[in-house]
């Protein structure tokens, strides 16, 4: 359950930054913003699942993915 909530916190937290930065309410690079929420949550809660095994590799793809040009492919997991 500790992960659901961190999960849905988490979310809630990225999705928050993409709504206010869509309507112009704050200018920041997102990708920057949703690796630093995740750094974050790995040193306060290294321990959880969903943390090291989700959502901390998915902030590092978004951040990685904001470098690059064109069309980004990625493989079904």
């Amino acid at each position: 359950m500790c992960d659901q909530v961190l999960a849905d916190v988490l979310t809630t937290a990225v999705l928050t930054i993409r709504h206010l930065a869509a309507h112009r309410e704050i200018d920041c690079d997102q990708h920057a913003a949703a690796l630093a929420i995740a750094e974050a949550a790995l040193a306060s809660n290294g321990t959880s699942e969903f943390v090291r095994r989700s959502f901390a590799p998915w902030a590092r793809g978004q951040k990685a993915a904001g470098r690059l040009r064109g069309t980004v492919y990625r493989c079904a997991a």
